[in-house]
């Protein structure tokens, strides 16, 4: 049952959930909740909304603007570079299915800033997730991020797949740009992939401080890169390869191998059935200071261009 206070004061209230403020009629131009939490229940995703009664327009989008039941928006106090998926739903219990407070999360970001918007943020604890895939239009960027890592194999936010049974990759997108970073995924039991981008010529890709711990699929799977660099990695236990960059041929352009990829700073170790790095045709490319063990092949970077530097 849900439950609001009125602070006697003014007309600040406090309500338990987002739920309960959908209920609410707002008083006066300003007025301020106090949301306890998103969930009715929870300790996450709460915060201070102002109602804006100039605002008649704005879509409710389950996280930073509320609209009521009779039509009136709460708007959520804050700085949006620290708002994080639970503001937008996500229990963060490691069982129930968060994918649609990350949606949520990633339709708001893209609403303010396509390109360098703020991205999915996933503060630390356990995620469970299911699928998701942007669709088939070509979009500017794609961004997952956990707390700030300094060193990679420690991670803070650890992800784990809802459906283990399922070959859906966990995220699919056509984006010109990604970032992923500060990110553990178990995938233990599992056979999905964790990312797909399905973007052709011309790949600009990020991935930093990502700990593998036995996933079932394919971790990162690219076409046409350039400019991609793959910093503080590691895969323990895997069943399939960490990272694949694969050719279009698409013209114009004549996209046939891929192009300047960095790999720095990594461990693969018990890489099973493949390669556990594999970028066949790449030219201007660098691996460096990494260790590759028990794997049943290393890598496979045949028909291209690399330096190697410290690489056993």
């Amino acid at each position: 049952m849900s439950l609001t206070k009125v602070k006697p004061w003014n007309t600040e209230l406090w309500t338990d959930s987002i739920e309960s403020l959908r209920l609410m009629a707002p008083v006066v131009q300003g007025h301020t909740v106090e949301v306890a939490a998103y969930n009715l229940g929870g300790t996450k995703g709460g915060g201070f909304f102002i109602y804006d009664a100039t605002d008649t327009t704005s879509t409710d989008d389950g996280g930073t603007v509320i609209v009521t039941i009779g039509g009136q928006r709460w708007k959520r106090k804050g700085d949006p570079a620290e708002f994080n998926v639970t503001h937008f739903g996500a229990v963060m219990d490691g069982v129930t299915d968060d994918m649609p407070a990350v949606i949520r999360m990633y339709n708001w970001s893209n609403s303010f800033g396509s390109t360098f918007g703020p991205g999915i943020i996933l503060p630390a604890g356990v995620i469970a997730l299911s699928t998701f895939n942007t669709g088939t239009a070509e979009l500017p960027s794609f961004k997952l991020t956990g707390p700030r890592c300094e060193f990679g194999v420690h991670p803070r936010v650890t992800i784990v797949p809802t459906n283990k049974t399922t070959t859906t990759p966990m995220f699919t997108t056509k984006s010109r740009r990604t970032e992923i970073s500060g990110i553990r995924f178990n995938g233990t039991g599992s056979v999905l992939p964790f990312f797909v981008n399905t973007v052709t010529r011309g790949a600009y890709v990020r991935i930093n401080s990502i700990l593998a711990s036995s996933p079932g699929g394919r971790m990162f799977q690219v076409k046409d890169t350039i400019d991609t660099k793959i910093d503080q990695v590691y895969s323990f236990s895997a069943k399939a390869a960490f990272f694949v960059s694969t050719w279009s041929s698409e013209n114009p352009g004549n996209w046939d191998h891929s192009t300047a990829i960095e790999l720095s700073n990594f461990n693969f170790n018990g890489t099973l059935n493949e390669a556990a790095f594999i970028a066949i045709r790449a030219g201007q490319s660098h691996m460096v200071n990494g260790w590759y063990d028990h794997c049943y092949q290393g890598f496979d970077i045949s028909q291209g261009g690399w330096i190697m530097d410290g690489v056993i």
